[in-house]
């Protein structure tokens, strides 16, 4: 996972809220630009996670291209297994295009991050 403040990754989370800035700061032109066009997961509060081709973000969501939005809580799988049978199988889509609300991701992932064990 991306952290890139020293107080969020020692998990000063500022009364269990933490600033969107602490998992996504952006480069110099305002944007999240490391991301377009590579395979990131995207964790949320909700137990979703979206798999997906990063394509952009507007003000308030990260899109994702031939995206996979799954549902943990629908299944016996762990988050950990599907994450790993993913990276073996590749994505099966389910979406063409998802729009994704910042302030409910609580983690970006690139795919190749995703340890095998």
């Amino acid at each position: 996972m991306l952290y890139t403040d020293e107080r969020y990754r020692n998990g000063h989370t500022n009364c269990g809220r933490f600033s969107q800035e602490y998992l996504f700061p952006p480069d110099m032109n305002g944007q999240n630009r490391r991301y377009d066009g590579r395979m990131v997961i995207l964790d949320t509060r909700a137990g979703w996670i979206y798999i997906g081709r990063f394509k952009g973000e507007d003000g308030a969501s990260f899109i994702l291209e031939d995206a996979d939005a799954y549902d943990v809580s629908e299944t016996s799988m762990s988050k950990q297994e599907y994450l790993m049978m993913i990276k073996k199988d590749g994505v099966a889509p389910n979406r063409k295009q998802v729009a994704v609300l910042k302030d409910k991701v609580t983690a970006i992932t690139f795919m190749e991050d995703v340890l095998d064990k």
